[in-house]
């Protein structure tokens, strides 16, 4: 139970600092081009910086899992030997989909959103053919603001 919680500690702090952090730093810009700039530059560093910070409970986990008598100095020098080279990993799995990807899915919606909202969408969002036959869908909505 103890790695389940080392695992969501991990979550929570990455997922918080990768999805939360841009838009908060960008919020405290002066100018809208400062946000923008702040937001793209946030989101495309902290990915790959929150690394260093959850690759602890990440490993510490494991360790909880596999060993779970071992003492704390242990699992300390567990965390000690594994560290680089996970950490290594962890930056090249999770910082390009979070800083590339996270971008490239904010900018795709942006345009679809403004496209959607001239009415340039219409059936891309399901409008034309799920409301016009009286089905219930999540889009309902969004179909009647259009």
């Amino acid at each position: 139970m103890v790695s389940y919680a080392a695992w969501a500690i991990r979550d929570i702090i990455g997922m918080g600092t990768i999805f939360y952090g841009p838009p908060t730093l960008a919020m405290a810009a002066n100018s809208p081009d400062e946000a923008k700039r702040t937001f793209y530059a946030a989101q495309m560093v902290l990915p790959f910086a929150v690394q260093g910070i959850v690759t602890t409970p990440h490993l510490l986990g494991y360790d909880f899992y596999n060993s779970p008598s071992s003492t704390w100095r242990q699992r300390l020098a567990f965390v000690k030997k594994d560290f680089g080279k996970n950490l290594a990993l962890r930056i090249l799995r999770q910082g390009p989909a979070f800083s590339l990807g996270t971008l490239s899915n904010h900018t795709l919606r942006t345009y679809i959103h403004s496209r959607g909202a001239r009415g340039g969408l219409r059936g891309a969002r399901g409008c034309d053919s799920g409301a016009r036959r009286g089905v219930i869908t999540a889009n309902t909505a969004h179909c009647a603001r259009l």
